[in-house]
């Protein structure tokens, strides 16, 4: 940059040009006036210039003749902030970059913790279901076996009282427990004759059914 300052201060038509102005800023629509130099100071301009611009990095030489006009002007720009600024914004990228990967590697974990939780909480309904129709299946069988128990022993009870209302019949309304026992030789059934007779209720169930014959 100072070469093609010092260039341009050579190039001025010293005859018609009164002073020159430097404004500078970080933008440049709000440049402000850092320095003037006159006609006998022209040489200091390239180095005072590169000074200037060390802190701002936008700079504007303006050449007035004697009347105030603007003769002759040169835009410079200070590349070392560029070249900073560009190291700040990849710096800050790479901020950006690293907490987005931060971020993603969060949300996986939170999918793969939700994914696990859905998935136990899948195999406990499951299982849940399965307990409840396993329990449904030994309910339902419990009640058939019941079922099955008790026309087992409804059949089993008319069979002895079929078989004491014959014996009654045939011993003139007279029966013993050893006279039972002979005719039934299954030893449950001879089991429940005896409970049987010793039940008034049964008796008179006999006696109902002797009636009724």
């Amino acid at each position: 940059m100072l070469k093609m300052i010092e260039d341009w201060v050579n190039k001025l038509p010293l005859e018609t040009i009164r002073d020159v102005k430097l404004r500078s800023g970080y933008e440049t629509n709000s440049l402000s006036v850092t320095q003037v130099w006159e006609k006998d100071n022209f040489h200091l301009i390239p180095d005072e210039v590169v000074e200037y611009l060390q802190d701002e990095p936008i700079g504007k030489l303006i050449a007035y003749d004697h009347n105030g006009r603007q003769r002759r002007s040169k835009n410079l720009r200070n590349k070392q902030f560029e070249t900073a600024n560009e190291s700040d914004i990849s710096v800050a990228m790479n901020g950006i970059m690293q907490t987005m990967d931060a971020m993603r590697r969060y949300i996986d974990v939170q999918n793969d913790s939700l994914e696990v939780c859905h998935e136990t909480i899948r195999d406990m309904v499951l299982y849940e279901r399965e307990s409840i129709q396993e329990k449904t299946d030994l309910e339902l069988a419990l009640a058939i076996q019941e079922h099955e128990s008790t026309k087992d022993q409804v059949s089993t009870t008319d069979r002895i009282l079929g078989t004491i209302a014959q014996l009654i019949n045939s011993n003139n309304n007279s029966v013993d427990i050893e006279t039972l026992a002979n005719h039934l030789t299954d030893d449950e059934l001879e089991i429940q004759v005896s409970k049987l007779l010793g039940n008034e209720r049964v008796v008179s169930k006999v006696v109902e059914t002797l009636a009724k014959s």
